[in-house]
């Protein structure tokens, strides 16, 4: 993928979260919240990259801090939701 993972890993975990049978294939809960978290942390650290101010950059780096312990998909999607916000002005939103 060019730009980083498909939206389909993180609906995929959340599946197999709720144990749907559609994503059995896949692995277990645990094998796929690994590749989801690295995916997240990349992301963050591009962001860490650019020119922010020292308020923007402690929250990265808290952001950061959550994804290392999050062991469910509402916490990435908290820690998504806080990223987008973090992010807007990068977005032209």
């Amino acid at each position: 993928m060019r730009n980083g993972a498909d939206q389909c890993f993180m609906r995929n975990l959340m599946w197999a979260e709720v144990g749907s049978p559609n994503v059995k294939h896949l692995g277990s809960f645990e094998k796929q919240l690994a590749p989801v978290k690295k995916y997240m942390d990349k992301a963050l650290d591009k962001y860490l990259k650019l020119k922010l101010t020292a308020e923007e950059k402690a929250q990265f780096f808290q952001l950061k801090e959550q994804l290392i312990t999050a062991n469910s998909t509402t916490v990435l999607n908290l820690i998504v939701e806080k990223g987008l916000n973090l992010t807007q002005r990068f977005r032209g939103v």
